[in-house]
């Protein structure tokens, strides 16, 4: 079906560095502008996320959404399965050339369902922007 949103986790080597460079750029344009030398894009920050990524319960998952073959974007969740099934969204991207026309509410919508797929019963985030708060409002956030 075209225009379908599909997830993919990043499992290869190869993947999850991909998945740090898009994270890294995605904190420098749109989280931290102009700001390379942020925490959040620091070896600090990736060891810290790597060891949560690579812990048996409740691992955090770097995860990449695909449309008509092509990534566009990603996420970075935890489902908290040995708690409250809370789907706790850390990060959530879509690349500037592929926002508009609903596509982020694709994404939501598709990485929701990975969520509910995984076992989450509810899901949670921090929202710090009117325009944020506006978007994930629309998702049906409170």
């Amino acid at each position: 079906m075209q225009n379908e949103i599909t997830i993919y986790e990043c499992a290869e080597i190869a993947e999850q560095e991909r998945f740090w460079k898009y994270l890294k750029e995605y904190f420098v344009r749109d989280i931290f502008p102009g700001e390379v030398n942020c925490f959040h894009c620091s070896e600090e920050y990736r060891q810290n996320i790597s060891a949560l990524h690579d812990r048996d319960e409740n691992p955090i998952h770097y995860l990449v959404f695909c449309q008509n073959g092509q990534e566009i974007g990603f996420a970075l969740t935890v489902v908290y399965q040995t708690e409250d099934g809370k789907q706790f969204i850390l990060e959530f991207c879509v690349f500037p050339e592929f926002r508009g026309g609903g596509t982020g509410k694709r994404c939501a919508a598709a990485l929701l369902n990975w969520g509910r797929e995984n076992g989450a019963k509810v899901a949670e985030l921090n929202a710090d922007t009117d325009a944020r708060q506006r978007f994930w409002k629309y998702m049906g956030f409170v």
